[in-house]
């Protein structure tokens, strides 16, 4: 596990779960809140977050949280694993109610440039690990 992508739904535990993994793996989570959203949660244009990904992606070793359908692909090409939170939808509306935070965002863009180092973890029996195939092209 050196590229982890975590998708599931808002208040699943996405950025709460890439905060123990990277602690346990050594290697900085990003929130891609954090990257689309600047500190005044005005986002970033479609192509420029696109294309940050695409840089950030080409690191040795990455924890993405996070969905963004519009560039899932981009992580999803470059992971060897997927995690996709499933958790029961009055779960995932209770967590909301307190997620997002501006200083975590701020927190993540500051750190994104850091993505890297070795360690060792499992994953939890309420997500479901993929061992996920590289695909090459586009």
């Amino acid at each position: 596990m050196d590229r982890i992508a975590i998708i599931g739904c808002g208040g699943s535990g996405k950025s709460r779960l890439a905060r123990s993994l990277g602690g346990l793996l050594a290697i900085t989570a990003v929130h891609l809140d954090g990257l689309y959203y600047d500190q005044d949660w005005n986002p970033l244009d479609q192509e420029q977050f696109a294309t940050l990904q695409r840089d950030l992606v080409t690191a040795p070793r990455w924890i993405f949280d996070g969905n963004y359908a519009s560039s899932l692909a981009v992580r999803l090409q470059a992971a060897d694993t997927v995690i996709f939170l499933d958790l029961p939808g009055w779960t995932c509306l209770r967590e909301s109610r307190g997620a997002g935070s501006a200083t975590e965002a701020a927190s993540t863009r500051r750190s994104a440039s850091t993505i890297g180092s070795p360690g060792t973890s499992s994953a939890t029996s309420w997500a479901t690990a993929v061992r996920w195939p590289r695909v090459s092209g586009g």
